[in-house]
């Protein structure tokens, strides 16, 4: 291969570099949003996802929770 077609290549490679992330990502939250509808669709779906939700938050809050525990003095612990 000659210098000039290897970086030719080379080029054309990186311009298109920066659209793949976000096209991945649109495609990731159309499977999701996909699968929600097809969650929703289905008897008692609405309930479903209303759990799934719900248990997605306060798993999220008790990893987040250590933190705000510290700065809690020990006084207002006590006299709650």
């Amino acid at each position: 291969m000659t210098e000039s077609t290897w970086g030719a290549m080379q080029s054309a490679r990186d311009a298109g570099h920066g659209t793949v992330r976000p096209m991945r990502e649109l495609l990731i939250l159309a499977i999701h949003l996909l699968v929600t509808v097809a969650k929703l669709v289905r008897p008692g779906g609405a309930p479903a996802v209303d759990a799934e939700s719900l248990i997605f938050r306060i798993s999220c809050s008790s990893v987040i929770a250590p933190d705000n525990v510290r700065r809690i003095s020990p006084q207002s612990i006590a006299s709650g």
